[in-house]
């Protein structure tokens, strides 16, 4: 597994747990160069009618997530009334329903790096 912030090919897992269902693996991670700690979930799912189960690496972030607040076309929302508008972060937390440090976050590529 890759370290996020800098990269680094190989990572220690410090943690694992299991979710009561059995279904989710949950495994705390910290990289030996830069000492960045980070977590990465697994979801098992069905490979075949016969029930056999696979493990896949979950999505822990960006719009693509089940539990994500925020839509790909709304981050392009909040990145153009920041930047051609000129609208404040506390202006554009009123009208998106979250905190200002979010949208400075979004402003400043800090979240949802992936989107333009």
């Amino acid at each position: 597994m890759d370290c996020p912030e800098c990269g680094h090919t190989s990572t220690v897992v410090t943690v694992t747990r299991c979710h009561p269902t059995g279904k989710r693996i949950r495994r705390y991670r910290r990289c030996p160069s830069c000492g960045h700690t980070f977590r990465t979930t697994q979801q098992a799912e069905q490979l075949d009618d016969e029930g056999t189960l696979f493990w896949r690496k979950a999505k822990r972030s960006g719009t693509e997530s089940p539990s994500s607040f925020f839509t790909k076309q709304n981050i392009i929302d909040i990145r153009e009334l920041s930047k051609y508008e000129g609208w404040s972060s506390t202006q554009i937390a009123k009208e998106f329903g979250c905190h200002a440090s979010t949208i400075r976050r979004i402003v400043r590529r800090a979240r949802y790096k992936d989107i333009p």
